[in-house]
């Protein structure tokens, strides 16, 4: 169990994983290599491949969480051939078993006081935060680790910090790649459709009805349906930015095709 584990995603077939794994047995003695394609590669050697008709990386990472065997864990969602270095660097910046490494973001003084402000606006929303980093590849240490194998929606805690009693290790590495999530949006944009149409409703009302001009009750009544409307809005419009940034929460698992 002493050994790290590196899960890599392979899903548009452009990763050399031979080459992958020549690099990782020259930097490690022992280890496991899990890789997650859409086809079945032959002669492929220390590797473990599962091979997946679907590519929705959350549904596959729910699926494979329970076949990592080390005690820290390398998640890669999107991975160059030039840019293996950045594995090793995420996984030996782990020293402590409650740790998670992640990739440094430079940010100015702006950008850290606007991001700082918007993870405490998600955090009151949603009861999380954004990890300040890019999400393409993380490294888990044993504490974290062993808790996402236990829970269904384990994907979920590699996207964003639910996370008490962690502490988070910064890695300098250059790394260009970028997670592109499809979530399902179409239920927020009727709430946002529908709060305007019941503003725009109310507001209508209030100038052309006589009847509520002259009635007090009535205008309080339309102010606070107003007032919910526009926090439904402003709720929905951020649910969906957060939604294009991570992704959904998926319970869901991948059905494995095949594995070498």
């Amino acid at each position: 169990m002493n050994f790290p584990t590196f899960l890599i995603f392979n899903l548009d077939d452009k990763l050399n994983i031979n080459q992958l794994a020549s690099y990782i047995g020259d930097k490690y003695t022992k280890y496991q290599i899990i890789v997650a394609s859409t086809k079945f590669h032959e002669n492929v050697f220390n590797v473990e491949e599962f091979v997946f008709e679907e590519k929705d990386q959350d549904k596959i990472i729910n699926a494979l969480m329970t076949k990592v065997n080390g005690n820290k864990l390398v998640l890669a969602r999107k991975l160059d051939n030039d840019n293996f270095e950045e594995l090793v660097k995420l996984e030996q910046s782990l020293k402590h078993e409650n740790q998670i490494a992640k990739i440094k973001k430079e940010r100015n003084k702006v950008s850290s006081f606007l991001f700082d402000l918007f993870n405490k606006i998600i955090t009151f929303i949603f009861g999380y935060t954004f990890y300040d980093c890019n999400i393409c590849c993380m490294a888990f240490a044993n504490v974290p680790l062993e808790v996402m194998k236990v829970m269904d929606n384990c994907s979920l805690y590699t996207k964003v910090n639910k996370w008490n009693g962690i502490n988070f290790v910064d890695v300098d590495a250059k790394l260009n790649s970028k997670v592109h999530f499809k979530p399902k949006i179409l239920k927020n944009i009727i709430f946002v459709a529908l709060s305007i149409f019941i503003i725009a409703g109310a507001i209508l009302s209030w100038i052309f009805v006589e009847y509520i001009q002259n009635q007090f009750l009535l205008q309080l009544l339309l102010v606070f349906v107003i007032v919910v409307c526009l926090y439904v809005v402003c709720v929905e419009i951020l649910s969906i930015y957060v939604k294009k940034q991570i992704g959904d929460n998926i319970f869901d698992k991948a059905k494995i095709m095949n594995k070498n």
